[in-house]
């Protein structure tokens, strides 16, 4: 197939892709909307009991730790905020509507998932480190955790085109995303974003989703996030911390850290962190992904 029909191929198999339930497409519909209260939300998780009770079952697991068992969504809303609670919600409808692949491939997904839990450990804890607001921190949790999502459309649905990829990065050290644009004509970003647009996920999302790797071409005012993600993605890189297909480690914009004002104490620090929390979030993923 050429890389132009493949491209094509792309697009068409994204409108293949399950769009998300009518509860998860109006959780994304309130976390898009900042004037969102706790009451419309707490209505909104509890008229799907399933949806109610992954969220509520995520809440009680390890990555949250609490001291106390929640039983309802308006007492996590107290408890955590509401901006936790909704981007639990909107991971957990998400997580749970990847089919698996049309056919077996090389692409470890268990992998994948563990580099995608590290980025959103690692973007969370350089958030922290940056005094964001802690109703803040799991949005840069979910966007790291989601960055790169469109390598999962190449691998359920150009699982021949995605392991050319694959054996591309492994043979000539070409980052995957050269390694697509020569195979598929187009990279996972630029899939990704196509996905989350027909999901409708909100914007700083999606341009962390196109822009992970090029932080400086996103929204001005979603910079700071996609930097942030940048970042985190490429300290999993560094640590080995799961694998997401690239045997590369895209070069760090030398802006970012600077910008951000992070220095490389404040790195070691996060990285000494990093371990044992990816192994707290990895328990996160296990239960989100329950059906």
């Amino acid at each position: 197939m050429s890389k132009e029909r493949s491209a094509v191929e792309v697009i068409r198999c994204i409108d293949k892709m399950p769009t998300l339930s009518t509860t998860a497409g109006k959780v994304v519909q309130i976390a898009n909307d900042p004037a969102t209260d706790a009451r419309q939300v707490s209505k909104v998780i509890q008229m799907d009991p399933v949806l109610t009770g992954r969220v509520l079952r995520l809440l009680n697991s390890a990555y949250f730790a609490l001291p106390e068992k929640i039983s309802s969504v308006t007492r996590a809303i107290v408890m955590l905020g509401l901006n936790t609670v909704k981007n639990l919600a909107l991971s957990t409808s998400i997580l749970t509507n990847f089919p698996p692949p049309e056919v077996k491939t090389n692409f470890d997904t268990n992998l994948f998932w563990e580099h995608s839990v590290g980025s959103g450990v690692a973007s969370k804890l350089l958030a922290n480190k940056l005094g964001m607001d802690r109703n803040a921190l799991e949005e840069f949790f979910v966007a790291g955790l989601l960055h790169d999502t469109g390598k999962l459309v190449f691998n359920q649905f150009l699982s021949k085109e995605f392991s050319m990829v694959l054996k591309l990065v492994e043979e000539k050290a070409l980052s995957i995303s050269e390694a697509e644009t020569m195979v598929i004509g187009m990279t996972h970003s630029e899939a990704g974003k196509l996905l989350g647009e027909k999901w409708n996920l909100p914007n700083p999302i999606l341009d962390v989703i196109r822009y992970h790797h090029d932080p400086y071409n996103a929204e001005i005012k979603y910079q700071r996030v996609t930097r942030v993600v940048h970042l985190g993605d490429i300290l999993c890189k560094s640590k080995n911390i799961g694998y997401s297909g690239d045997k590369v480690i895209t070069n760090l914009d030398l802006r970012v850290m600077e910008d951000l004002k992070i220095t490389k104490n404040d790195l070691e620090g996060i990285l000494g962190e990093l371990k044992q929390e990816v192994e707290k979030a990895s328990l996160f993923i296990k239960e989100a992904q329950k059906k």
